[in-house]
């Protein structure tokens, strides 16, 4: 049986292999804590994963952001020089 400690430091396909180990000495009810772990994992680099592209998202708003106003001001002076032309 797996110590928590031990647990921890084993990658998922290790928990993986572990889970299939001990699940054909135990019922799967044993196994549980294992399975567990993998769902954890999973949720943990999915949040991970939805805070990567959550600040990439804020980064391109802001650039978007900037081009708008950069765009809105080249508007301004170009619809200047037209008017001051005429």
């Amino acid at each position: 049986m797996l110590k928590w400690a031990d647990m921890q430091k084993l990658s998922r396909d290790e928990l993986i292999e572990a889970y299939d180990r001990e699940g054909r000495n135990v019922g799967s009810i044993g196994c549980s804590f294992i399975r567990d772990e993998i769902f954890q994992r999973d949720l943990a680099e999915q949040g991970d994963r939805m805070e990567r592209m959550t600040r990439e998202m804020k980064r391109l708003t802001k650039v978007i952001a900037w081009l708008t106003v950069a765009i809105a001001v080249l508007t301004a002076i170009s619809t200047y020089w037209i008017i001051a032309e005429t």
